[in-house]
């Protein structure tokens, strides 16, 4: 839910950083110059508070993507803002997309070829809405200086430093040369291939907003089943029960780790079912490595080592041990008797308690002190 108290601007118009309800805001630059017709990157930076998150561009379930608004001086133009890779960020039974931590959102700044050399200042007025368990918008009042320079470095010449730095690594890119990306869906989900020469084994999907009636095309919260493929992947999402109709395209970031991501769109193609991704490789995005043989054998070790140093384990394998030293004297036929029932106890009683777990140590210890 939103504050609807009167939202207080931080900051006086310079670069920050500023300090506003659970986060800290500021302006930073690639580079401190900008030649004359030529380009320089700046980003706003926001530090967010432990467990409190701002939005993508598509915010998913709730809340709304961070926005900047320019007062600029002649000559000097600025683009959109980018959004790095985004994240899932459950809140209940809801599903968000967006940061923690901390974020940069990069803008390119364009100089016309006119421009003479010397300072020019930035002026934005940037809006975000932080959310953790409520949400709170926010306002600042932020700045920057430039310096025009002929012969001023470009983005491509300046190192990626800082947290603008690491965005701009982290930026969705174009499908690479010979990457193909599909689309198909049917009443209940899509089925998005994404084929790039080599096996993929994760994915998540980030659809962008369809069209002005602000309709989500699939269910935010639901898992997404990723099949690999040796070329590639196959990933299905669930369609969103609001979607009338399948969409002309589908478009979106998808996202293969925290470093890789590709902006997608492709036609969708429909078609009577999708189908269901093939057993062998198939996981989700909520779903957890399973269990190898090897460590399966490892655990049953480690559990077997656990029983045996139960409390009354101990003084069960000391009477035995006695039994065995007092039955010496025994006649060989009774000896051979007595180890047959003995052998033949231990797995008739492990599969009489193998239905009830919650049971085997008690079980166990009365079958093993039985025995002696």
């Amino acid at each position: 839910m939103r504050a609807s108290a009167q939202i207080a601007v931080v900051g006086d118009g310079g670069p920050g950083p500023v300090k506003a309800q659970h986060l800290t805001a500021e302006l930073v630059e690639l580079g401190p110059t900008i030649a004359p017709g030529g380009t320089q990157v700046v980003g706003l930076v926001l530090s967010l508070e432990e467990h409190w998150h701002v939005y993508w561009i598509n915010a998913g379930d709730s809340g709304e993507p961070p926005k900047i608004s320019w007062t600029l001086p002649a000559g000097i133009t600025a683009g959109t803002m980018q959004f790095p890779i985004p994240q899932r960020l459950p809140l209940g039974p809801l599903m968000d997309f967006g940061y923690e931590d901390h974020v940069a959102f990069p803008v390119t700044i364009a100089a016309a070829a006119t421009m003479k050399a010397g300072p020019v200042h930035l002026d934005a007025q940037v809006t975000w809405l932080v959310c953790a368990q409520v949400c709170l918008p926010g306002k600042a009042h932020l700045g920057l200086d430039l310096t025009v320079q002929p012969g001023a470095a470009g983005p491509a010449q300046e190192p990626l430093v800082g947290a603008l730095g690491e965005s701009m690594r982290v930026m969705p890119k174009p499908l690479p040369p010979g990457a193909k990306f599909s689309a198909t869906g049917d009443a209940q989900q899509f089925a998005l291939t994404l084929t790039d020469g080599r096996r993929e084994t994760s994915a998540e999907f980030y659809p962008y907003v369809q069209g002005a009636a602000d309709t989500d095309a699939i269910v935010n919260a639901a898992e997404q089943s990723v099949e690999p493929q040796k070329d590639g992947l196959r990933l299905l999402v669930k369609r969103s029960p609001d979607l009338a109709a399948l969409p002309a395209t589908l478009g979106g970031v998808l996202r293969l780790s925290d470093a890789v991501a590709y902006e997608v769109s492709a036609p969708v193609v429909q078609v009577a079912s999708v189908g269901a991704p093939a057993a062998s490789g198939v996981s989700t995005t909520n779903s957890s490595a399973g269990v190898t043989a090897w460590g399966a054998i490892g655990l049953a070790f480690l559990g077997g080592i656990i029983l045996n140093l139960m409390p009354c384990v101990f003084p069960v394998l000391f009477l035995k041990g006695l039994s065995l030293v007092q039955s010496s004297s025994l006649e060989r036929g009774h000896l051979r008797r007595h180890g047959l029932v003995y052998a033949v106890g231990i797995p008739v009683a492990v599969a009489g308690v193998s239905g009830g777990a919650g049971g085997v140590h008690v079980l166990l210890c009365a079958v093993a002190g039985g025995t002696v």
